[in-house]
């Protein structure tokens, strides 16, 4: 079994989070090719994640699904692409990233600013269904640039 899902199974996985689905709902919900997502559905099917149960899709192993290993590979991948995207300036791809000082005074400011992020990101969560095709992916972070450099440090010292 993969050890991570690719971004068109992970996106096959957030279409049945919500209950089975026929082939045709799948694929308008994710606007796939019809040869990809059938792809896809035999491999996840194949690996004991899916069940198909007569023409419908469901998910037979959510525990698989949120492992922090399958995590941690979509978010590099997702962060990856967009960078890659906007690097070449495709419209509809955005990435920003500023190295800042910042005093106690403006941490906390900062902090605030994430957590009405935050707090406004979940509110959108729980509206209205949509396709999953029509998502934004939202991600930010943040960390002090020595830290990154005793983490980075201390995994080279590992190996």
């Amino acid at each position: 079994m993969a050890s991570y899902f690719s971004l068109f199974e992970r996106m096959i996985l957030e279409s049945l989070s919500a209950g089975a689905k026929d082939f045709l709902t799948l694929e308008k919900d994710l606007q796939f090719d019809n040869k990809l997502l059938n792809h896809c559905l035999r491999y996840l099917v194949d690996q004991g994640i899916l069940n198909k149960i007569q023409s419908n899709y469901e998910i037979d192993q959510f525990e698989k699904i949120n492992q922090n290993t399958n995590i941690k590979y979509e978010i590099s991948g997702l962060a990856e692409l967009v960078l890659e995207q906007a690097i070449h300036k495709t419209p509809g791809f955005q990435y920003k990233l500023k190295k800042v000082f910042m005093n106690a005074r403006e941490k906390k400011i900062f902090q605030a600013h994430l957590k009405s992020l935050d707090d406004f990101l979940g509110g959108l969560s729980k509206g209205p269904s949509v396709n999953i095709y029509e998502k934004e992916v939202i991600f930010w972070g943040q960390a002090n640039y020595g830290d990154c450099a005793k983490c980075l440090a201390s995994e080279i010292a590992l190996n």
